[in-house]
């Protein structure tokens, strides 16, 4: 297993874009990568014991919460195969959409449950793949190794035996695993990339990494992405050293306000699990939620929060095959009516989220919430950038 950036073609095959070793930048043929389609990078997270298990990253489901669903051949091939419900027309008020799991919450939706906005456009999609920095036991070991090669345990990365090695090539190079994604990213695509829409989505460590893959390639001048997706990021709490003293929560709110400021990218915060938030383990960073749209997950079919953490990664792709979540308010007796317009997710335009994040509100999930399936899925229009 090699770090670096890995395109995929629909069967989830994948190549590496960028040597950091060689500093190479290899050909792909269109399968993998065309320069004038939209394009995904996936940034994962903590990975604790990965190596030993042979774990690679993928479009593949590998956690099995929504079932063998291959998120590639979607992405790559969206026309291929119908997921979810297509509707040609408005339903009326006498086509209501159920409560949850027929449990009355004293609900009466007046109005429609549009899933024609379908992504029906291919996507080039990619995984930067950092397993072998990212197997620690503890989170705050991995987490320092994006930022800097000289955290509790440098810039060593773990071997398929299970052992350690200080000898890698990020310490030859001097960087840190954030900054190696961003070169990976600013050699391929800087000069190979017509495509439009450029998303990152970082999921737990891999939303922090996001922030900062950002910045390094808007101090670069680089090709910049045009929003990014957070996954039920995480943050540590406590100062770092290696940050001049800094929490890695305020480096990353810095990052997203200067990102936003100067070149309008999107941010997006869809926060799942009980994870993130964890006292003395986790900062909540609600402050980032001055810059970045706050989505709230129910996902009442399951009390587990680590497969509450898990599941934004299923749910965020399996919108582009859903299509756009509906986005409602609910009157004082308690009806839900949609407003008309969507909530964010893969599905919904980039300029549709740029407008929603000159508003003063939140997102919370109201309807669906026993359903693992993104299609049932209504979201509460709320006052208030933060809060359930």
């Amino acid at each position: 297993m090699k770090t670096g950036l890995y395109f995929h073609n629909e069967n989830n095959d994948r190549k590496l874009a960028y040597d950091l070793e060689k500093d190479e930048v290899k050909s792909l043929s269109a399968d993998y990568y065309d320069p004038t389609l939209p394009t995904l990078i996936f940034i994962h997270g903590w990975q604790s014991g990965s190596m030993k298990e042979g774990y690679t990253p993928s479009f593949d489901n590998p956690d099995d919460i929504l079932g063998d669903i291959n998120y590639a051949k979607i992405l790559k091939n969206p026309n291929s195969t119908v997921y979810g419900t297509d509707y040609t027309d408005i339903p009326t008020r006498s086509k209501k959409q159920p409560t949850d799991n027929s449990i009355s919450y004293g609900t009466d939706i007046y109005t429609y449950r549009n899933h024609t906005n379908k992504s029906r456009q291919s996507w080039n999609i990619a995984v930067f793949d950092w397993v072998e920095y990212a197997d620690e036991s503890e989170v705050k070991d991995a987490e320092a190794k994006m930022w800097t090669t000289l955290g509790p345990q440098g810039i060593r990365k773990r071997k398929s035996d299970g052992s350690y090695t200080t000898d890698t090539e990020l310490k030859a190079l001097g960087i840190g695993v954030g900054q190696a994604c961003a070169r990976s990213i600013d050699k391929f695509m800087k000069s190979n990339f017509s495509g439009g829409d450029f998303r990152i989505a970082g999921h737990s460590l891999g939303g922090q990494m996001s922030t900062l893959v950002g910045k390094y390639l808007l101090d670069w001048n680089s090709v910049v992405p045009t929003r990014i997706e957070l996954l039920d990021p995480f943050w540590s709490q406590w100062s770092k050293d290696y940050l001049n003293g800094d929490w890695v929560g305020e480096r990353s709110r810095w990052y997203a306000q200067e990102l936003y400021a100067r070149k309008y990218v999107a941010l997006t915060h869809y926060r799942s699990s009980l994870v993130t938030g964890t006292p003395f383990v986790g900062d909540a960073n609600d402050e980032i939620n001055d810059t970045a749209i706050l989505v709230n997950l129910a996902s009442w079919w399951t009390a587990d929060q680590t497969k509450k953490h898990t599941y934004v990664e299923d749910w965020y792709f399996s919108t582009f095959a859903n299509g756009q979540t509906v986005e409602c308010k609910v009157n004082w007796w308690g009806r839900r009516r949609s407003t008309g317009y969507h909530v964010p997710s893969g599905a919904a335009p980039t300029g549709r989220i740029l407008e929603m994040m000159r508003q003063n509100y939140r997102w919370t999930q109201v309807e669906g919430r026993r359903e693992k399936n993104s299609s049932s899925h209504w979201f509460q229009r709320k006052n208030g950038r933060s809060g359930t």
